[in-house]
């Protein structure tokens, strides 16, 4: 392999390995804000007054139950 190939082949692993970071990075940030809303959940249903059960009576109703 020559030398202009190492280098290629260089640059285009820290490219790869950037767009790799960049990637893990935005999966993080996605698990974090779906982490922090599924912590709020309960507080909105306590908010809302219905609690779990009020949950599950909601959707009984809507499937005609």
């Amino acid at each position: 392999m020559g030398l202009d190939a190492r280098g290629a082949a260089h640059a285009f692993h820290v490219e790869h390995g950037a767009r790799m970071a960049g990637r893990v990075a935005h999966v993080q940030r996605q698990t974090q804000l779906l982490l922090l809303l599924l912590r709020l959940l309960p507080l909105r249903l306590q908010l809302d007054g219905r609690g779990l059960g009020g949950v599950e009576r909601a959707g009984l109703e809507a499937c005609g139950e």
